[in-house]
């Protein structure tokens, strides 16, 4: 017989006797794969064996009752328990609703009150902020800005005056000043530009005043200062040998300084002459 190995497809050539009706395990040499190999007798058998039951209708398989399924006594015993245990849920419910609540002490009870006012006050000032600033005090914003620049204003016109500044009016921000007060009064502007003094002249401004007077000290300073530097230059040009003598180490800066002093010179009398006819 033949047998031919299902993995690899190696064939090998068997005599009959080699393999029993039964069958047997054979493995392949080439691969080492193991398979269960019957005889050819058998399967032929096996074969007509089919073909006879192939022309006889197949008989239906008769339903078998289910056995009768009996409880034991202790699984009887367990589902007895298991509804005396549920009809006493009710009861104990029953009997826990009857039984009157704790009372809180005085003092457990003086705190939470106090906290709940706390809180209906922290909600009531809440809303009165929202309340009082429409869409997120985006428009209180510039109110108070307008305060707080008219009462510069007035501040200002005050000290021009020689007033202080306390005897003005305050507003708040609460206050709802009118077009009229945002401006300054024209009048008042006149009075404080414009102050007649003796012979019906006018008088400058105290701050145009000061300004000038800083000015003017400022440019006195500065004049002075070029004389004063222009005098040292002019001082040191002229005792150039004496101090040359008293400080030898100054020698050679004096004597550059010197021959410097001289080419201006001589550059600024060259320029002068040409400029004159």
């Amino acid at each position: 017989m033949r047998i031919i190995c299902p993995n690899c497809g190696a064939q090998y050539e068997v005599p009959d006797e080699v393999i029993p009706l039964d069958g047997r395990d054979v493995q392949c040499s080439n691969c080492g794969d193991t398979w269960y190999q019957t005889h050819p007798d058998a399967m032929l058998d096996q074969e007509l064996a089919g073909d006879d039951s192939d022309g006889l209708p197949e008989a239906a398989p008769e339903s078998m009752p289910a056995p009768p399924q009996f409880e034991t006594e202790s699984e009887i015993e367990e589902e007895l328990d298991m509804e005396s245990d549920i009809d006493e849920v009710p009861d104990v419910l029953r009997e826990r609703a009857a039984q009157p609540r704790r009372e809180l002490s005085p003092d457990v009870a003086d705190i939470l009150r106090s906290e709940a006012e706390h809180e209906a006050r922290l909600r009531e000032a809440e809303s009165s902020v929202f309340e009082s600033q429409g869409e997120l005090g985006l428009e209180e914003a510039p109110a108070t800005d307008t305060v707080r620049r008219v009462r510069e204003a007035r501040e200002r016109m005050a000290l021009m005056r020689g007033k202080t500044a306390d005897a003005q009016p305050t507003l708040t921000p609460d206050e709802a000043p009118s077009r009229k007060q945002f401006l300054p009064d024209i009048d008042e502007l006149n009075s404080s530009l414009r102050a007649e003094g003796p012979g019906g002249k006018t008088a400058d401004l105290p701050v145009r005043h000061q300004s000038s007077e800083k000015s003017r000290r400022g440019f006195g300073r500065g004049f002075t200062l070029m004389l004063l530097v222009a005098a040292i230059l002019v001082l040191v040009y002229v005792n150039a040998d004496r101090i040359a003598t008293n400080l030898p180490a100054l020698r050679p800066t004096l004597e550059a300084y010197v021959a410097f002093i001289n080419e201006a010179r001589l550059w600024l009398d060259t320029h002068i002459r040409q400029l004159t006819p």
